[in-house]
């Protein structure tokens, strides 16, 4: 097998698909538990938050783009170590920026920037997606996963800081008192671990209400006069199949009146 051959997409998708897949079906941190510890470490409050969603979508598209356009072409040995080269070297000039602008928030996300150069989640979708598809898909897939991700992000960084310290965007809260556990990594774990659980189920209703449609269109098929007939037509000629394998003296093999080799109760495949 090639190269060309191993890296090639196992299927085509749509941008629809691939953004509900970034965003819902697969979401990185809720569904696939990738990136979770800059989440859970990190994420405490709405503003810090906000930044590493910033800094992790805008590391996810540049990587996905090179990944797409270049990176494909170096044997995959070799890619990972690209991958950290390549994102340290991103991720310096950010650390300068934050470190001259916003030096309290440096403080708290300083240790973690250069983790971020070898985060799983930046790593699992350049030489998982983008290397076996084209510019603009790969450029979808990094925008629909970053909304995923920086939605779990924001949304555990404003939760934190609302129970754990009793604000919001630093301002105080009234009439909510702080629960300091929340403002741990334990809690961070906790607060996502209850996101999780609420996309899986909604994720379930979903599936059960795709199944229930799926059901009544069987339903409403089965009502069908053509339907019916042609269903009719097949069970006789598959009675009369077997009829004619018994009377040869074979043994017939096929149930409730179906053909042989049949288990469906239609005819000849």
């Amino acid at each position: 097998m090639t190269k060309r051959e191993k890296d090639a997409p196992e299927k085509e998708l749509s941008y629809v698909q691939i953004f509900r897949q970034g965003v819902f079906s697969r979401n990185p941190a809720l569904v696939q538990a990738i990136g979770i510890c800059p989440i859970a470490a990190v994420a405490a409050d709405t503003k810090t938050a906000i930044i590493l969603a910033a800094i992790s979508g805008a590391l996810l598209i540049f990587g996905e783009l090179l990944a797409s356009a270049l990176y494909k072409y170096i044997p995959r040995w070799l890619r990972v170590g690209i991958y950290a080269v390549t994102f340290m070297a991103a991720v310096i000039p950010i650390s300068l920026v934050i470190d001259k602008y916003m030096p309290n928030i440096y403080i708290s996300i300083g240790v973690f920037l250069p983790l971020m150069a070898v985060n799983s989640l930046l790593i699992y979708r350049c030489d998982g997606f983008a290397v076996k598809n084209r510019l603009r898909k790969s450029l979808a897939d990094a925008i629909s996963y970053s909304i995923g991700y920086a939605a779990v992000l924001v949304i555990v960084g404003a939760v934190r800081e609302i129970l754990g310290k009793g604000m919001f965007w630093e301002l105080p809260l009234t009439g909510t008192p702080p629960v300091p556990a929340i403002d741990t990594p334990f809690g961070g774990f906790l607060v996502l671990a209850f996101l999780s659980a609420l996309l899986w189920c909604l994720l379930y209703r979903r599936d059960r209400a795709r199944r229930a449609g799926a059901l009544e269109d069987t339903a409403d098929e089965e009502l069908n006069e053509e339907a019916i007939l042609s269903r009719v037509k097949k069970v006789s000629a598959g009675v009369v199949e077997t009829a004619v394998g018994v009377s040869a003296g074979m043994e017939p093999n096929a149930k409730d009146g179906a053909a042989p080799h049949d288990e469906k109760g239609g005819g000849e495949k």
